[in-house]
């Protein structure tokens, strides 16, 4: 089997921010994590280019592989150019592999990075949600609200650990009660198809104050809507409306975690990551959340032994590109110059 070039650029590229990292050998903790903003580059080889002068890696030990985490589908980023889903930021990996020089990069998507991962958390970057904790010891499924919303699976049998990705983020949303039903309609009536993504991410935040402030009949439905850090800091600060919006936020992604662990089998636990929930950490701890995640009917009593778990270590992605290296190589889709 040959060997994988180190040092390794890390990325993991997200429609908001670039983080980036160096890992010097197999196995090692990422370190020189910098973040960058998508919008503040035209490119992935630009900002990885920012990056490594500014550590001054860009010509004295120079990374030889990279390692790339990308907030869109991987197949079609590894054979030409394309941007992101939700930013104009354009990721071409073989630009990047002339610009600065590399011997072999692998493209995978964010959330199978973030799924990769999950083997090397410790019980403190994990925040239990309800009063089950995630056993990690079969297969485990993770979402996450961010600038998007992503999820991937990642399945155990005797050889180890094996991941799944897709773009579950844009899977038809779906509420349970009555008033859930009627925002879910309230936001129809502005979109033409109500995902996941269209209401339970950053990008999609706007839309929800707006269905919301619909349902109640508040006059905020015909105003722009507030930035959103604006809306989850309102909903921590007094705003009532603000509250409200972050409250459905966090019964309707308990609502979509639930499908999520019904749809992998996730009986070793339901990871949440993404950069929202961790502004809002005691009212998703407070809403009714856990409950929507149970409420399957039939299948009820099969999620309330998943347990369920809020990813706070930081820049989690960047360690599952290293363990991903480390263990799985032969089977990973890299390619070599």
């Amino acid at each position: 089997m040959q060997s994988w070039p180190y040092p390794t650029l890390l990325a993991d590229i997200g429609g908001t921010n670039v983080r980036f990292a160096l890992a010097e050998e197999a196995g090692a903790t990422p370190t020189d994590i910098a973040v960058l903003r998508t919008a503040h580059h035209p490119d992935l080889a630009d900002a990885a280019a920012t990056y490594l002068a500014g550590i001054g890696r860009d010509r004295e030990a120079a990374p030889a592989g990279a390692a790339l985490a990308i907030a869109a589908p991987a197949d079609p980023a590894r054979q030409k150019p394309v941007r992101l889903t939700n930013s104009a930021f354009t990721i071409d990996a073989a630009a990047l592999a002339r610009r600065i020089g590399l011997e072999a990069f692998w493209v995978v998507n964010d959330f199978e990075a973030l799924a990769w991962s999950l083997p090397t958390l410790a019980s403190a970057d994990l925040d239990q949600i309800g009063p089950v904790a995630p056993s990690r010891d079969s297969t485990m499924a993770v979402i996450g609200p961010g600038t998007g919303m992503g999820c991937a699976g990642l399945l155990r049998d005797g050889t180890g650990w094996h991941t799944v990705a897709g773009e579950g983020g844009h899977v038809t949303l779906g509420g349970r009660t009555a008033f859930e039903r009627e925002v879910l309609a309230a936001a129809a009536a502005r979109a033409d198809h109500v995902s996941a993504e269209r209401l339970l991410s950053g990008t999609g935040l706007p839309l929800l104050y707006h269905a919301v402030a619909a349902v109640r009949g508040d006059e905020a439905a015909n105003r722009p809507a507030p930035e959103p850090k604006d809306i989850t800091a309102g909903a921590t600060g007094g705003d009532p409306l603000c509250a409200d919006v972050m409250t459905t936020f966090c019964s309707l992604l308990g609502v979509y975690a639930g499908n999520i662990a019904l749809t992998f089998g996730a009986s070793g636990g339901l990871l949440i990551g993404g950069g929202i929930l961790g502004h809002v950490r005691e009212l998703l701890e407070r809403s009714e959340f856990r409950a929507r995640f149970e409420d399957k009917g039939r299948f009820s009593g099969y999620l309330g032994r998943i347990g369920t778990a809020l990813i706070t270590r930081d820049h989690p992605a960047l360690g599952g590109l290293v363990y991903a290296l480390q263990r799985s190589l032969p089977s990973l889709p890299v390619q070599r110059l």
